[in-house]
């Protein structure tokens, strides 16, 4: 049984029993009573909202629902696990003010080395398959700054740009046609192009010689979690991208941060094909359909690196330490 199945079977059962084991006993309450609603609560804004079928706003801030004092029901497992995990992000940020930017790039900076870690720690465990890691430098007098990190084969380069962003609420509801046109460009155009501008700048620069093999060029945009995958969008952004680019991009990609943990699990393995040829086999057949399908469609495996499962590890056992009364 997973960690969050058995958060799930302790809230629905008893949370006050749960908690009395931690030392969260004395503000448990305030912990789960932030993220439930009450019957009235839901029913009020239900009806509020009756002709905006589309809205869960009000579920993805408060995912449990009240049963009596002690015993609470998750409405829905994907809000509900989207609270206890990404929550925390919105938490943190909303302990400074709107206007204030500090924390987002204080986020953005070890975002994008984990990012780096990932890819470094799959190079280095890939075997038989010869991958030059290349990391962020600066290049040009101005000290502009190279994509996050980048993974050549002989000829072919895999240029990874890293965003710390996630759909707003507003695009994740579906109903505000502007703020979709927006977080299409902010996830994925914005990235992509970038990515391609510093190619040609540098090609262009006193670094060239980074790229003076390379024929072919792959690009992926990294987010929190990405912009939704569908046939006729990605055809919008393939046209759009390409309108842009000035030299030939192989393919490109977005992705949410699982699925990049995936891709760099995929380049670890010993003694299999070249990532190349799995990103050729996704953009050129499978461009409609997010990456982690693409991997279950073509029997490829849907894992994290065994890097991401020793630190996950690690993690568990700190937390037990600081929330558990265990000697």
């Amino acid at each position: 049984m997973s960690v969050f199945c058995k958060i799930y079977f302790i809230i629905y059962s008893n949370f006050t029993k749960y908690f009395s084991t931690t030392k969260l006993t004395r503000i448990s309450f305030n912990i789960v009573d932030s993220l439930t609603a009450e019957f009235d609560e839901l029913t009020d804004w239900s009806k509020e909202n009756i002709d905006n079928p589309w809205s869960f706003i009000k579920f993805r801030k408060k995912p449990l629902f009240k049963i009596d004092k002690n015993t609470v029901l998750p409405i829905s497992n994907k809000l509900f696990k989207e609270q206890l995990f990404e929550g925390v992000f919105h938490k943190i940020r909303a302990c400074y003010p709107d206007e204030d930017l500090k924390f987002n790039s204080f986020f953005g900076r070890p975002y994008e080395k984990y990012i780096e870690i990932l890819m470094e720690k799959a190079k280095n465990s890939s075997g038989q398959n010869k991958y030059e890691l290349i990391k962020e430098f600066e290049y040009d007098k101005d000290k502009k700054r190279s994509p996050d990190v980048m993974l050549k084969l002989g000829d072919q380069l895999l240029v990874i740009e890293a965003k710390s962003k996630r759909l707003t609420l507003n695009a994740l509801e579906g109903n505000d046609h502007d703020s979709i046109e927006k977080a299409q460009e902010d996830l994925v155009l914005s990235p992509i192009k970038q990515a391609h501008d510093r190619i040609v700048e540098i090609l262009d620069s006193n670094k060239k010689s980074v790229f003076q093999d390379i024929k072919s060029y792959y690009i992926a945009v990294v987010n929190i979690k990405d912009f939704p995958t569908l046939p006729p969008v990605e055809k919008e952004i393939k046209d759009k991208l390409e309108q842009h680019f000035q030299i030939p991009i192989k393919g490109f990609f977005h992705m949410d941060i699982e699925e990049y943990e995936m891709l760099c699990h995929l380049i670890s393995r010993k003694t299999k094909r070249p990532i190349f040829s799995i990103l050729d086999n996704r953009f050129y057949k499978y461009p409609g359909i997010p990456f982690s399908n693409f991997l279950d469609v073509s029997s490829l495996p849907m894992k994290r690196a065994e890097f991401i499962d020793e630190k996950g590890k690690e993690f568990l056992e700190i937390m037990k330490e600081k929330l558990f009364n265990e000697e």
